[in-house]
């Protein structure tokens, strides 16, 4: 999949040495820009064939990649009649920031994002279309890596596929891989530090781990709640022996956490402002609470009335939050259909997620280490965000960026809980057996 990133690029650097030859911008660039978008998706129906292992896999990622392109499309030229959910002010500042930076302005107040659809502004013209399929193969990458997870795991096929089929076609998703915004591209970052975490975990080796706490870092310079990731894994790291299989508290977990307090400060004063920019408007418990008070704004606005005034009230209201970023829009709020449809498209997935997770743990003679540590990232995640969030438009705008942990984590917990069924299926079988026979 990351060879179509490779061959769009080639593309674009082919378009740039021409323009620079004969000024083909003073073509059409609508046109051209299809054509390259034509070209690849050609390529995609070729390359699909060796991600995908047979053909309900590759009908399924076909039609993802479809219901995409259709999405990106209407975003460009079906704005007038109505614009996607998501798709508004943010894209529109994403774009007029990233024509600056191309332009030799700088990408102002659009950040890292608009820097890089700047450069690809530079080198393809200012073609938003070209800047919104690159989201497109950043999605359909983000899809082919879940799935290759399930398969690392050794995932039941027919948990497989309805997994599959969900993250293909989860309309938040589908939606924000195909408009200007940045969450495909964290997505992406988080979603291979994922798999590379997961390896480290079945096979203790380093520099799988090394990877894995990198590309978080990378995705933090897009959004600063990234670096959620990283933590996460450091603490897991810290707890956990893989080459052991088991969970230490010893000089090495000591010497561990040392190291990773003096790397945390040695980030921050060299990259801080980089990386951590999206916290810098706090500087004390009272920002973050009034920061939370500002955003529980519009329709979707939820807890407008739980306002904590002190640490204590903070502590106690700090799940709730946690509860609300992660399972809105709930029926209580429900304000019509479109709330109905996030909850049953959307919410549903991250409840089911927990609920099984929850309720896999209970079973004893098993290895519950990747769900521990999935469960360890859910939680300090969803922490990270809940006094950022205080909307379910915007919740599950962010929440979206971990879609791979709580795909994998129920992914994990029906297979085990598939498992125990079968085996409790075959000692009753075993049982009956044995009776019969004396």
């Amino acid at each position: 999949m990351i060879k179509l990133i490779y061959l769009l690029l080639i593309k674009g650097l082919i378009f740039f040495l021409l323009n620079q030859a004969i000024g083909l911008l003073n073509y059409n660039l609508d046109w051209v820009s299809l054509l390259i978008i034509f070209l690849n998706s050609l390529a995609f129906i070729f390359v699909l064939v060796k991600d995908a292992k047979n053909k309900k896999e590759y009908l399924i990622l076909l039609l993802a990649y479809i219901f995409r392109i259709l999405l990106m499309l209407w975003d460009i030229y079906g704005r007038e009649i109505f614009i996607l959910p998501n798709s508004g002010n943010d894209s529109e500042a994403f774009h007029y920031h990233a024509l600056a930076f191309s332009s030799g302005l700088g990408s102002g107040r659009g950040g890292m994002y608009s820097t890089v659809v700047g450069i690809i502004y530079s080198v393809f013209g200012p073609q938003r279309i070209v800047a919104q399929y690159f989201n497109v193969l950043l999605g359909m990458y983000s899809i082919i890596t879940i799935n290759k997870i399930m398969n690392f795991l050794k995932i039941n096929s027919r948990i497989q596929t309805r997994l599959l089929i969900f993250v293909s076609f989860m309309p938040t998703l589908a939606i924000l891989s195909s408009i200007l915004k940045r969450e495909s591209i964290i997505t992406a970052l988080v979603t291979v530090s994922l798999l590379y975490f997961l390896k480290w975990i079945r096979t203790g080796k380093l520099n799988s781990f090394l990877f894995a706490i990198f590309l978080p870092v990378v995705a933090a310079t897009f959004h600063s709640g990234a670096v959620a990731m990283t933590l996460a894994y450091m603490v897991y790291f810290i707890i956990y022996d893989p080459k052991k299989n088991t969970y230490d508290f010893s000089v090495k977990t000591f010497m561990a956490l040392t190291c990773f307090i003096g790397l945390f400060f040695l980030v921050n004063h060299t990259l801080g402002e980089f990386i951590f920019g999206k916290f810098d408007i706090y500087d004390t418990m009272e920002d973050v609470i009034a920061n939370a008070g500002r955003r529980a704004r519009g329709g979707s606005a939820y807890l407008v009335n739980m306002q904590a005034t002190g640490l204590g009230s903070m502590i106690i209201y700090t799940p709730i939050r946690m509860f609300y970023f992660l399972f809105s829009p709930f029926p209580w709020d429900w304000r019509g259909i479109n709330d109905i449809l996030s909850f049953f498209t959307n919410s549903i997935i991250y409840i089911l997620a927990v609920y099984y997770a929850i309720k896999s743990l209970k079973i004893k003679n098993k290895s519950h280490n990747e769900l521990v540590a999935l469960l360890i990232i859910t939680t300090i995640t969803v922490m990270m965000f809940a006094w950022g969030v205080s909307n379910t438009g915007t919740a599950m705008r962010h929440r979206s960026k971990y879609i791979a942990i709580y795909m994998i984590t129920l992914g994990i917990s029906l297979e085990q809980l598939n498992e125990s069924k079968i085996t409790k299926v075959e000692q009753a079988v075993s049982i009956s057996l044995e009776q019969s026979e004396n």
